[in-house]
């Protein structure tokens, strides 16, 4: 009997311990689960697309863009970039006005039409700063649309505003233009007439010597009188 009450005291006891370390283990594994891992954050800015498009317009609009003479086109310059827009020849009268009187910030000048171009008549339009731009109807067309077909600068309203890429422009000498291109000058009923070759500039010089400045200056279909 006293063999009986020992053995069921120590099964008890047994069974008290298992019992117990069971308990522990499950208060352990709740306690880990309700622990959050150590997180490191960093912080990351968010920058959004439209605004950060409006801030770079708006950082550039204190820099104008200018309006530049090249070869049978005008182009227009971003600043302070440098990067070019080319606005060639055949663009339609109305389109390339708008865009120009955007970057000069003038109005449109009134047309006026000479019928008595070695070219057939044309359409002139003669901006404030002496740029005169040329438009036709397109040959063999049935359209009314006039097309761009040529530029030209001259000294009068000449503001010295309109230059190359390289700078030149109506005031510069011949040294300058010639530093620029490379040039060829022949005397003609004009005067002294100078061309750059492939890069299809013409102009007139006011005299040989290397002093001597630009007096007029043209590319495309021109309206001159020889």
């Amino acid at each position: 009997m006293i063999g009986n009450n020992y053995s069921n005291i120590m099964k008890l006891k047994v069974c008290t311990l298992i019992f117990s370390l069971v308990l522990l283990g499950c208060q352990n594994n709740s306690k880990f689960s309700e622990e959050k891992p150590t997180q490191t954050t960093e912080e990351v800015q968010t920058i959004n697309p439209a605004k950060h498009t409006e801030e770079v317009q708006n950082s550039s609009s204190s820099e104008k863009p200018l309006l530049a003479i090249t070869s049978n086109a005008l182009q227009v310059v971003s600043r302070p970039s440098g990067s070019t827009t080319e606005l060639p020849l055949g663009m339609e009268m109305g389109e390339l006005n708008r865009i120009v009187a955007k970057v000069l910030n003038a109005q449109i000048p009134q047309p006026q039409v000479n019928s008595e171009c070695g070219a057939g008549p044309m359409t002139m339009l003669i901006w404030g700063n002496g740029l005169n731009l040329m438009f036709q109807k397109e040959q063999g067309s049935k359209s009314d649309k006039l097309l761009f077909v040529g530029w030209s600068l001259g000294e009068f309203n000449n503001d010295g505003t309109i230059n190359t890429m390289s700078g030149i422009g109506v005031g510069s000498t011949r040294s300058e233009l010639e530093a620029a291109y490379t040039i060829e000058v022949r005397k003609t009923t004009l005067g002294y007439e100078f061309s750059t070759g492939p890069e299809g500039l013409y102009g007139i010089l006011k005299g040989p010597s290397p002093e001597d400045k630009i007096e007029f200056m043209w590319s495309g279909l021109s309206c001159n009188f020889r």
